[in-house]
């Protein structure tokens, strides 16, 4: 009986840790995705991350009556992409009850259904104007599908503007000031090495060295050549995931960033990709690969397994208490229950949250020190 209660107790300490308004909001809309990831929470996500207008936040609530018209009206309105956004959106609509008629996706031949709809090719939309409507859901490349659907002459009309927000390339580097300049990177998910490019410039060259972690084999190809490409100094790539202590794992790998341990939960995964298949993995502890390397800067976007990767490199976090930078929105709960584990192994830590896109995904958890940035400026 008592459990409840302690839970609340412990929930308004990590509050308390949060170091700006907008932390404390999004705090708040993203338990609120975690427990029932509707349209209005949703569009409350966006909504703080963006500081959407009263106008702006009404006219993204608008979608459900928009799809219902168009429901009554017997058109088809499609998901314009089949991946990990497309299939959160598409859960999201299940929930709400908003109807839609499937997908559209350049893979549809080997996708063929997501969450149990179908998927159509492009040419299926531009053989079907006058039935269809879609919805763009990709968090990459939607200039590029706005361009193909206006080379087909798609109507304007019947591209619904709706979670167009991303800036999902800003993520991670919001708190940069707190790295130690001079010490070491990791970059946990390195997926095509775009993460430790932007590190590196944004730094301007001024750390001891990058641990890269990726465990899929045509993802580590793209990051070696991205960064021989760019003249990447002190990049150590390793072919491994993060966890809580070294050995294997079964692994989904689909050469994309959806990439993942599989675990006893596979809560909030998206259908795996088309052309994915499962294998055995390394893994390591973070502790056991760094050594006596300073880290100053930890990224981890590891498709839910954060909380294991972090229990690995418990040590290094009390010894070196670096900046933080730690994915949240991969499985209901992660927000709670990382803060609750940061907060414990290193009670310096404070905390600072930030949103990317107009969708669950991308919500990021700063931890660093404020001292160690004070000290620095003296």
């Amino acid at each position: 009986m008592n459990q409840p209660y302690a839970c609340v107790r412990q929930m308004t300490l990590l509050y308390r840790s949060l170091q700006d308004e907008q932390s404390r909001r999004l705090f708040w809309d993203r338990l609120r995705c975690d427990v029932y990831p509707s349209v209005a929470h949703v569009t409350a996500l966006y909504a703080d991350a963006f500081d959407l207008s009263p106008a702006e936040r009404a006219a993204q609530l608008s979608l459900g009556e928009r799809a219902h018209q168009l429901h009554r009206l017997g058109k088809k309105l499609l998901l314009y992409g089949a991946g990990c956004c497309g299939s959160r959106i598409a859960e999201m609509f299940q929930l709400d009850a908003i109807p839609f008629a499937g997908f559209c996706d350049r893979r549809a031949d080997e996708l063929r259904t997501v969450y149990g709809k179908p998927v159509y090719p492009p040419e299926y939309l531009f053989s079907h104007q006058k039935d269809c409507c879609v919805l763009i859901t990709v968090s990459v490349g939607r200039q590029e599908i706005l361009e193909v659907l206006r080379s087909h002459s798609f109507p304007q009309r019947q591209i619904l503007n709706y979670f167009d927000g991303d800036r999902s390339h800003q993520a991670y580097f919001d708190f940069l000031e707190y790295f130690p300049r001079g010490t070491a990177f990791v970059d946990g998910g390195c997926y095509d090495a775009g993460t430790s490019l932007q590190f590196a410039r944004r730094c301007g060259g001024d750390y001891s060295k990058i641990f890269a972690f990726e465990p899929d084999g045509r993802n580590r190809a793209r990051c070696r050549a991205a960064a021989a490409a760019a003249g990447l100094r002190d990049f150590q790539l390793l072919p491994a995931g993060l966890g809580r202590k070294s050995g294997t794992a079964p692994f989904a790998a689909d050469s994309l960033a959806s990439s993942h341990v599989k675990g006893g939960d596979e809560l909030s995964r998206a259908p795996a990709a088309a052309g994915s298949s499962e294998t055995t993995i390394p893994i390591s502890a973070l502790d056991d690969v760094v050594g006596d390397a300073t880290i100053g800067f930890i990224k981890l976007d590891i498709e839910g397994s954060e909380l294991d990767a972090l229990h690995g490199a418990e040590r290094t976090l009390q010894r070196d208490a670096p900046l933080l930078a730690v994915c949240v929105y991969h499985r209901p709960g992660d927000l709670l229950a990382i803060m609750d584990f940061l907060s414990t192994a290193v009670p310096r830590y404070r905390f600072w949250l930030r949103h990317y896109t107009a969708t669950p995904l991308e919500t990021v958890l700063y931890a660093a020190v404020p001292d160690t940035m004070q000290a620095r400026s003296v």
